[in-house]
């Protein structure tokens, strides 16, 4: 976060930075992080201990094509945000209406493109896909189903962005929430109501997310008028600065694509059912950790467009630093426990039959420090319009990765475990030497920085906790719900208590205390005048 508030103004343009304003829309990106969370855990269990462990794995499966159409409509829009933030932040509204007006026919034949292949989709997918005869009907619904709601974002996309350039997160946010309550009603109305399966869950999906995208494009184009189509204003160069940022953040985005979509196929052609549930499941933690990480920081993305404009490389490398730290401690305080209850979580959740999801869970999430600290880099390179050496980077990270899981999944048959290893290995060949080194270099860190910045007291609290967690376990080996909280909870008190101890900035100890002076200060002025008072 930035280290104070920043000024909002520049030349006369109002860009509102401030740490609190960025605290408090990174919070309810949080809360309705959790939220979707919770419904995860709920509806995990729910659906093993009712569906055949094939419909189950329809999900992963069939969404697994579906996780490269926001890749690949990224190439149209992934600058969009980006540099309607940075006309805002040059007071030019003119260019917001002529980026809007250039796009939006392309968006439009795009999504119309989009519609037809995914009808051939749906009529072959028992040729592109193992699907089990008895579930084919449902697989086509669900096909269907994904491809229209993807059809219709690709479509508004143009028109959705006014919250993120005016910083309405909490308003985002709250909308997002009342659409998770939404998906929720839904899930609850149909799996209980009428039947438990997978299809509803993404007809429940799909139909909340609809609404979402309706409620927020209205606002949007309340919030900011210059959100707007004029059909003159169409400009070709626009179009190909556009396109080609995208194509760059299309492959950056790789990795989600790789992980989400094409070791879940991978896995369903060289393996089992179980294979593919246990992947999807154990991958859950580290998918949910970067999500809300990724949540909590995109209220920063416009701010940093703006400071990048503006020239203020000095900020950007502070938030470089404290993001990475920040992120350290939210990864290992939840990698810690996960990794050394592991088998007693799967276990509770859903049974033994599951274990090799905690593997798979183990093997990712020893990832966590080697990822974490430098997670900030993916949001300095698009903001600083630095994003094709990192695209570069990506693409052959994730070629990695594909390459391994063939050799580890086909090669070796170790199914699931073989194709969190394939990440794993990526991560520690290529991270150190590479990753680290391009985040630094656009931060503009030094090497010592980081490691006395971000390294050493992000991975300090983790070095207490962990001693504790393990002792907990061999002493106490939890075998119920409240036990496994216990141990938990002692270790995690070690760890908040070494990060509160000796991990601290300053600066952010000085906050912290005026945190706690403005919480209990009402109560003591509650209790009625001080002595001498007027």
């Amino acid at each position: 976060m930035p280290p104070g508030n920043m000024p909002t103004e520049q030349d006369g343009v109002t860009v509102r930075i401030s740490q609190k304003l960025v605290a408090v829309n990174a919070a309810s990106s949080v809360l309705t992080h959790i939220l979707n969370t919770l419904i995860l855990i709920w509806l995990q269990p729910f659906l093993l201990h009712r569906v055949a462990i094939e419909e189950y794995a329809l999900y992963p499966v069939v969404m697994a094509p579906m996780a490269f159409i926001p890749l690949i409509s990224t190439v149209l829009t992934g600058g969009l945000g980006r540099y309607i933030v940075e006309a805002r932040a040059r007071g030019d509204d003119q260019r917001i209406t002529d980026i809007v007006s250039s796009l939006f026919p392309v968006l439009a034949v795009a999504g119309t493109a989009l519609l037809a292949l995914g009808a051939l989709f749906v009529w072959q997918i028992d040729r592109l896909l193992e699907i089990p005869p008895p579930f084919l009907a449902d697989a086509r619904l669900m096909a269907a189903v994904l491809v229209l709601g993807a059809a219709l974002r690709i479509v508004a996309a143009s028109f959705e962005t006014g919250l993120y350039v005016q910083q309405k997160f909490l308003l985002i946010n709250a909308v997002q929430f009342a659409t998770q309550l939404l998906r929720l009603g839904l899930l609850l109305g149909l799996l209980v109501g009428i039947a438990p399966r997978v299809l509803y869950v993404v007809v429940a999906t799909v139909g909340a997310e609809s609404v979402n995208l309706l409620v927020t494009v209205f606002i949007s184009r309340r919030l900011v008028p210059a959100i707007t189509y004029r059909r003159r204003r169409f400009r070709r160069g626009i179009v190909k600065e556009l396109v080609s940022f995208g194509s760059w953040t299309f492959v950056q985005q790789l990795s989600a694509a790789v992980t989400a979509g094409a070791i879940p196929i991978m896995l369903n052609r060289l393996s089992t059912a179980l294979d593919v549930s246990c992947y999807y499941l154990g991958y859950l933690v580290l998918s949910q950790l970067r999500y809300l990480i990724a949540m909590a920081t995109r209220p920063l993305e416009p701010p940093l467009v703006a400071l990048y404009t503006w020239g203020n490389r000095a900020v950007l490398g502070r938030i470089y630093l404290r993001g990475g730290r920040y992120a350290l401690w939210l990864g290992t305080l939840v990698a810690g426990p996960v990794i050394v209850y592991r088998r007693e979580l799967i276990t509770l959740y859903v049974g033994d039959t599951m274990q090799g999801a905690g593997t798979v869970m183990m093997i990712l999430l020893f990832s966590v420090p080697f990822t974490f600290p430098n997670i900030m880099l993916g949001k300095l390179a698009p903001a600083m319009a630095e994003i094709r050496p990192l695209a570069r980077q990506v693409a052959i990270n994730q070629a990695l990765v594909l390459l391994l899981s063939l050799v580890y999944v086909g090669v070796f048959d170790l199914g699931a475990v073989g194709a969190a290893a394939a990440y794993l290995s990526m991560v520690l060949a290529i991270h150190p030497v590479r990753m680290w080194v391009m985040g630094r270099r656009l931060a503009g860190v030094s090497l010592g920085q980081w490691l006395s910045d971000t390294i050493r007291p992000g991975l300090l609290p983790l070095v207490i906790g962990l001693p504790v967690w393990v002792w907990m376990h061999l002493v106490a080996a939890p075998s119920t719900w409240p036990a496994l909280a216990a141990c938990t909870l002692a270790g995690t008190v070690a760890f908040l208590a070494g990060l509160l101890a000796f991990c601290l900035s300053a600066e952010e100890r000085r906050w912290l205390v005026d945190g706690v002076s403005r919480t209990w200060r009402p109560s003591a002025s509650s209790s009625g005048p001080r002595s001498g008072s007027k």
